[in-house]
């Protein structure tokens, strides 16, 4: 059973990001609001790929999301030392439609729904939380086929597809400000 429980997050150092990731990261444009997100996707040092993950300055995320990766039971991490390499994710929504859903906000608390409209018409409604550059693509749709997102809009239609799960990578140092509660 899970409980509240209060939650301070302290101060965490994690390793600063390589030159050669910097680059690369830097090289993907961002998107956001409150914050300036690069949506990776990123080779591990073993090969594996995870297409949807944030890579962000520790600072920068604390200051949003309140509480670290690593304790927080719904969200997934990896370390910035098992990367390899960055590159922009192939989930990624265009930057112009992402910047709209952020402007437009979330659709109630914490958590945001907008539309997909593609090309041939097809709308494909989705749910999630308050990062919403990653989007699930329907067999045979690719990004490029998205023509307009309609914030707010399909929480009444089935199915909603969810986002595609994300993790976070984190790197240099940042420190809480507050405290906040949490599911444990």
């Amino acid at each position: 059973m899970s409980r509240l429980t209060p939650y301070q997050p302290g101060q965490r150092t994690y390793p600063p990001l390589p030159d050669h990731l910097r680059k690369q990261w830097e090289a993907i444009p961002p998107s956001g609001s409150q914050i300036q997100y690069r949506p990776c996707s990123a080779t591990l040092n073993t090969g594996a790929v995870f297409p949807c993950v944030y890579v962000l300055e520790a600072q920068k995320y604390i200051d949003v999301w309140g509480v670290w990766p690593a304790d927080d039971p719904c969200k997934d991490h990896i370390r910035v030392h098992e990367v390899a390499s960055l590159s922009e994710s192939p989930y990624r929504l265009p930057v112009a439609f992402a910047n709209q859903l952020y402007r437009a906000g979330e659709s109630g608390m914490g958590y945001t729904v907008f539309t997909l409209v593609f090309a041939d018409g097809a709308q494909v409604p989705i749910g999630g939380g308050n990062a919403i550059d990653f989007v699930p693509l329907p067999d045979g749709r690719r990004v490029a086929d998205i023509v307009r997102v309609v914030p707010h809009a399909g929480r009444d239609q089935r199915p909603i597809h969810t986002q595609p799960t994300y993790h976070w990578c984190l790197f240099g140092s940042g420190a809480g400000r507050g405290g906040s509660l949490r599911f444990v």
